[in-house]
């Protein structure tokens, strides 16, 4: 079964030399099927945000993947340091989920972007982690539903003064564009 795990590496005594810490393994025990796509974050102060996918099976229906979260504080010891459990940060109510991405700006806010399957057909969804109040904002999307039947596949990028932006392709039934947007 394919798993996220995460190690680090650290400094091995007083020597320059280095090695990498025993792997924790990310993962929801909601969530027991394949996790896959990381996606890596570091604000300034070293806090690390880490996102991926994961799958479960309702009972007796189909596979829908999620959006799990995990952070890990830089406060603590970096030897003894531990990721967060956790979290759903998508849509529960839409379908499977996909394709995350990370940035970070100089205030530590995390922006997450994905492509998530929902009543409307695959939506470009956003989700930004407030540091100040340690958790995650309500998704949003992006995506205009209707001027499109398929968007996907998100970059994100934060310029000096902390503004973020998203682009993404989308198909509207006729051509495939290549669209941006600020994010609030």
């Amino acid at each position: 079964m394919r798993r996220i795990a995460v190690s680090q590496l650290l400094p091995e005594g007083s020597g320059a030399a280095f090695c990498w810490s025993t792997p924790q393994i990310q993962h929801s025990t909601d969530f027991t099927c394949p996790a896959l796509s990381p996606a890596l974050t570091a604000d300034a102060a070293g806090d690390l945000t880490l996102v991926w996918e994961q799958a479960k099976t309702a009972q007796g229906g189909p596979v829908r993947y999620a959006m799990l979260a995990a952070r890990r504080d830089a406060g603590a010891d970096s030897a003894s340091a531990r990721w967060s459990p956790p979290q759903q940060i998508d849509d529960p109510a839409l379908r499977s989920a996909g394709n995350p991405v990370l940035v970070t700006d100089a205030a530590g806010n995390v922006r997450c972007a994905w492509y998530q399957d929902g009543a409307d057909g695959m939506q470009v969804q956003n989700a930004r982690y407030n540091p100040a109040e340690q958790r995650w904002e309500a998704p949003q999307t992006l995506s205009d539903p209707n001027a499109t039947v398929q968007a996907s596949f998100p970059a994100l990028a934060v310029n000096a003064a902390g503004s973020a932006m998203a682009v993404w392709q989308q198909f509207n039934g006729w051509r495939t564009l290549a669209v941006a947007r600020w994010l609030p």
